[in-house]
C-alpha cells in the first residue's frame, strides 16, 4: 500500500478546499513534490535586498562607473546624466532620497536557499491569477501518509466539524434548507434544526478582511430561491459554476457527514443541476 496520499486525496479526507489546505502548510503540514522532493515556504526563509543604502550612496557618488541600478521616487530607473551638482547644498539630499528609492526597489532574495527542494509561498493573495496559479502548482504535491495522520491527530481534524453529524444511511432528502435572508438559513434535519449565518457554516471568504459571503454561498442562494434547481432556463450560465457546484457538494458533504452527492446526475443529463436536498425560500421580495 503506497505511503503517500495526494492533495486531492487530503482534501476529500479533511473536507476542505484549496485555499483551507494552503493555511494547514503554513501551520506545518508537510508536502511534497511528485518526485519526492520537499517543499519549503518562502515566507519562512530569509531574506535580503543585495545592496545596502551605502553601496547604493556610494554608486551614485561613483557615477557611470557602477553596476547597480538607480531608481527615482516614482520607481522609475534613472541614467544620472545631469545629476545634482556634488557641491551644490542639495546633493545630500539628492543622494540620500535616489539611495532611498533605489534601496525600496529591490526585490527581496533568498539567503542560504535550502539545497535539493522546491521553494514556494504558501501564502494565496487576493490577486486571483496569483492564488490560482499557485493552487494549481499546489494540487500535484503529495503528503507522506504518516504525516497526515500525525498531523490530523495534533490539530484534532476529523468529523467534529459537521454541523449535524446525521445518522449512516440518512438520505439528502430528509435534509432541509431554507432562505430566511441574505446571510441566514434554517437547517432542519431527522437530529434537529437550526438558523446558521452563512460565516457558521464556513462560507465565508477568508481573504477579504470583511469576511464577505463565498461562492459556494451565492450558489446555495440561489438552489434556494429556485426549488434546488438550476438550468440556463433559470440562471445566466458562468463558466465557474461547474467547480462552484463541485465544491458546494463537497463543503455540504463535510458539513452533514454524508458521502452521497447533493446532486440527482450529472450536469448534461439533468439539463442543469437538480439537488436532492429540499431547498426553499422565504425572503420577502420588496
Amino acid at each position: 500500500m503506497t505511503k503517500w496520499r495526494s492533495w486531492n486525496e487530503v482534501l476529500d479526507r479533511w473536507g476542505l478546499e484549496d485555499f483551507e489546505l494552503f493555511n494547514l502548510l503554513k501551520k506545518g503540514l508537510q508536502p511534497y513534490t511528485q518526485h519526492g522532493k520537499k517543499v519549503v515556504n518562502s515566507d519562512n526563509l530569509e531574506k535580503r535586498r543585495e545592496y545596502s543604502m551605502e553601496q547604493i550612496k556610494e554608486a551614485i557618488r561613483n557615477y557611470p562607473d557602477t553596476d547597480i541600478y538607480i531608481f527615482d521616487k516614482q520607481g522609475f530607473l534613472t541614467d544620472l546624466r545631469n545629476p545634482c551638482d556634488k557641491n551644490s547644498p542639495l546633493y545630500d539630499w539628492y543622494a540620500e532620497s535616489l539611495a532611498e528609492s533605489s534601496y525600496k526597489a529591490q526585490p527581496l532574495k533568498i539567503i542560504n536557499k535550502p539545497k535539493d527542494c522546491f521553494i514556494m509561498s504558501f501564502t494565496l493573495t487576493l490577486d486571483e491569477d496569483d492564488a490560482s496559479e499557485k493552487i494549481a502548482k499546489a494540487q500535484r504535491f503529495i503528503f507522506k501518509k504518516n504525516d497526515v495522520l500525525k498531523f490530523e491527530k495534533e490539530h484534532n481534524i476529523g468529523q467534529q466539524d459537521k454541523v449535524f453529524p446525521c445518522k449512516p444511511g440518512t438520505k439528502w432528502d430528509k435534509i432541509k434548507i431554507t432562505l430566511i435572508d441574505e446571510e441566514v438559513v434554517r437547517v432542519e434535519t431527522p437530529n434537529g434544526n437550526g438558523r446558521f449565518f452563512y460565516r457558521e457554516l464556513g462560507m465565508a471568504d477568508d481573504r477579504t478582511n470583511d469576511k464577505r459571503p463565498n461562492a459556494i454561498w451565492i450558489l446555495l442562494k440561489m438552489f434556494a430561491k429556485n426549488q434546488g434547481v438550476i438550468s440556463r432556463q433559470t440562471i445566466n450560465y458562468d463558466s465557474t459554476l461547474p467547480d462552484t457546484a463541485k465544491r458546494l457538494n463537497k463543503h455540504l458533504q463535510k458539513l452533514f457527514g454524508n458521502k452521497e452527492s447533493i446532486f440527482v446526475d450529472h450536469y448534461k443529463k439533468e439539463k442543469g443541476y437538480k439537488t436532492k436536498i429540499f431547498f426553499s425560500n422565504q425572503t420577502q421580495v420588496i
